[in-house]
């Protein structure tokens, strides 16, 4: 069946179906694919084939930042640092790999990192033409804030994450 994202918030799809993991301590994992899709973007669940919604654009080479994010706690529970540093990197014109770390060190520190360049990767934006919601300023710094823009509705497809 298909689903379709309504509302504000956004969902995060962890797809593990190509993942390969690595035994032994420190275990790894890698491959796996993230996809954020945002109000209007559509799921089909026999596939996990993410549509993005028709009034949204790609953001290749029209991103908005020269940089992605990175994060010391790419796991922390309320602030979103996991979706932060996955979607400014597809925002950022010169980066093509974000990372992000683990605040906990013990027994292990997990670093975690993003990559745009795998097939599929892309990102979307656009405004709802339903809704009333005012553009970002055009005047944007190199790197984006830490926190998300409720007004930028960025959807990712396939950030392979290693």
């Amino acid at each position: 069946g298909l689903a379709t994202v309504l509302g504000a918030g956004a969902v995060l799809l962890l797809d593990a179906t190509d993942a390969r993991t690595s035994g032994g301590a420190p275990w790894a994992v890698s491959g796996v694919r993230a996809s954020r899709l945002t109000a209007g973007d559509e799921l089909d669940f026999s596939t996990l084939a993410v549509t993005p919604a028709s009034w949204k654009t790609p953001l290749a080479g029209r991103e908005h930042y020269s940089h992605a994010n990175s994060s010391q706690d790419v796991f922390a529970e309320r602030a979103f640092a996991f979706e932060a540093v996955a979607t400014s990197l597809v925002d950022a014109r010169e980066d093509v790999v974000a990372w992000g770390a683990t605040r906990q060190t013990e027994p292990y520190r997990f670093n975690v990192t993003f990559d745009k360049t795998s097939a599929g990767a892309a990102g979307f934006d656009g405004t709802d033409p339903t809704k009333s919601e005012t553009k970002q300023s055009p005047q944007t710094p190199k790197t984006p804030p830490q926190s998300s823009h409720p007004s930028r509705r960025i959807t990712l497809l396939e950030n392979t994450i290693n």
